[in-house]
């Protein structure tokens, strides 16, 4: 055999084999397949929402009521239930607009120590310090991006 021919050969076999295993598929953009978490009811396909959790699912849903065209939709009503949520239910934010907006609107309360232990039942008394702070506490966590109101105990 020539020199040449079994460089020919080699040569065919680098590209021909080369070229299938260089080619790369182009990068898959990412599509995210989860669904958007819903913060009102009012929002696009979130007349309704849910929140999974180990013991069921809680679906929450805006019923308006005499006050329905005077108030901007939140979801005021609660079902829970112990199947799995609905496939069809898109996830409920935990920071739902109503929630930002109460913590944003929230007004300092100087009088309240939020350092104290929490109270069982801290809403008995709902214009109490103890339930103001649970609200704050409850809210900020919900929506831990909303600077609230500083409480600055009184001197």
């Amino acid at each position: 055999m020539s020199r040449s021919w079994w460089c020919w050969a080699v040569l065919w076999l680098c590209v021909s084999g080369c070229k299938h295993t260089h080619e790369e598929k182009p990068p898959e953009s990412p599509v995210s397949t989860a669904p958007r978490a819903c913060r009102a009811p009012d929002e696009s396909g979130c007349a309704r929402c849910c929140d999974p959790s180990p013991g069921g699912c809680t679906v929450r849903s805006w019923t308006g009521g005499a006050e329905a065209g005077s108030v901007q939709p939140w979801y005021n009503s609660e079902e829970a239930s112990q199947d799995a949520c609905p496939s069809d239910c898109a996830p409920c934010d935990p920071c739902s607009r109503r929630a930002e907006q109460e913590l944003r609107e929230m007004p300092a309360r100087p009088e309240c120590d939020c350092t104290q232990p929490k109270q069982i039942d801290a809403c008995f008394n709902p214009t109490s310090c103890a339930c103001h702070c649970e609200r704050k506490e409850r809210l900020t966590r919900a929506c831990p991006h909303v600077s609230a109101t500083p409480d600055a105990p009184a001197h």
